[in-house]
């Protein structure tokens, strides 16, 4: 059993080291004539709100609008927004949200929106001020129904680095790959036609991304991964450990509602791996040699882990890796048994 789960993973993270090495160069820029629509939905973002909307008024691409769906905040988020530079040159619009959730109101702005190109966006996450530019120029030149943009984490706690680090991996490789497994709402790109033909299941309170690229994937689209650094999107690691495993049990939730098999397969497998070196953590009291696969897990990871970090520059905390690498399993369990507790967006 673990010679089996072992070689699998292997050739699972070997297959998504190769696609990370595939991804195509960014050509040149174009002009920014095509107008496009940047999508927020926003709650409680008072604390975020002021930088966000300075970085959307100092993109460099001019032709861009913006729509902010307020989701019933109870702070000063409206009152910052409003009194925002940007606001005042008439290419924000604000809404106040007619559903629940997140996912309702980023469908509220887009349909809203009246341009052909989409771009989403998180009010807690800091954006280049090529970030539109890049995005846009991708859409067009790939000729994709989906984009999906590079996003890296600041510096946080040790396992949310090391975790994001596999996050940002596995998502370039399986893109280069051509079969993409994961993304986020922070920093995607596709046009309202497109949106319009997918089910984004809007009785999942989350999953505004995964949901829209496993949609696109079943249509047959074309998703391509935004391979610039003039792309790249930072967001905030949680403050703390439990906003941290509210966060990671949301993100989990919507594992059951996944259709696509690649995404099925890769989550299982992953998810059977932890809970094999759990089981290995276990059996090495009675066996001690058996946690050499516990070495064998940990050089397996570093084929995309060590590519990754230096391709973000995160090299870093690649110092944390070993201790991580312990206690991750029992983390995974945890965040799963977490997922079965239905958890609101922004309370």
């Amino acid at each position: 059993m673990i010679f089996i789960v072992f070689s699998l993973y292997l050739v699972f993270i070997i297959y998504i080291t190769i696609g990370f090495f595939r991804l195509p160069k960014e050509t040149s820029m174009l002009s920014d004539k095509k107008e496009v629509t940047v999508v927020m939905a926003v709650k409680n973002e008072a604390r975020n709100i002021k930088k966000t909307l300075n970085e959307f008024f100092n993109q460099t691409y001019r032709n861009v609008k913006f729509i902010i769906v307020d989701d019933n905040s109870c702070d000063e988020t409206v009152s910052f927004i409003k009194s925002s530079e940007l606001f005042s040159t008439g290419k924000l619009r604000l809404l106040s949200a007619i559903g629940t959730g997140k996912k309702q109101a980023i469908q509220q702005a887009i349909l809203e929106a009246n341009t052909e190109i989409i771009l989403t966006a998180d009010a807690d996450v800091s954006y280049p001020k090529t970030w539109v530019f890049t995005m846009v120029n991708s859409y067009i030149q790939s000729d994709a129904d989906l984009i999906i943009g590079p996003v890296k984490m600041s510096r946080s706690y040790p396992l949310q680095c090391m975790e994001y680090l596999s996050i940002m991996g596995i998502t370039a490789g399986s893109a280069g790959n051509k079969n993409p497994l994961m993304c986020n709402a922070c920093s995607m790109t596709f046009s309202k036609e497109w949106y319009n033909k997918c089910d984004v299941q809007l009785s999942v309170p989350s999953g505004d991304d995964m949901f829209l690229l496993e949609s696109t994937k079943k249509l047959d689209g074309i998703v391509h991964y935004c391979n610039s650094s003039d792309a790249v999107v930072t967001i905030n690691g949680s403050e703390n450990i439990k906003d941290f495993f509210v966060q990671r049990a949301r993100w989990t939730s919507k594992a059951p509602h996944y259709t696509d098999l690649s995404i099925i397969a890769s989550g299982v497998l992953v998810f059977a791996m932890q809970c094999l070196m759990i089981g290995i953590y276990i059996m090495s009291f009675w066996n001690p040699i058996l946690l050499i696969w516990v070495l064998v897990k940990y050089i397996i990871d570093l084929f995309i882990l060590l590519p990754t970090a230096i391709k973000f520059k995160k090299t870093s905390v690649l110092i944390y890796s070993p201790f991580v690498a312990l206690y991750y399993p029992v983390y995974v369990v945890i965040t799963a048994l977490l997922s079965l507790i239905p958890i609101k967006w922004k309370n």
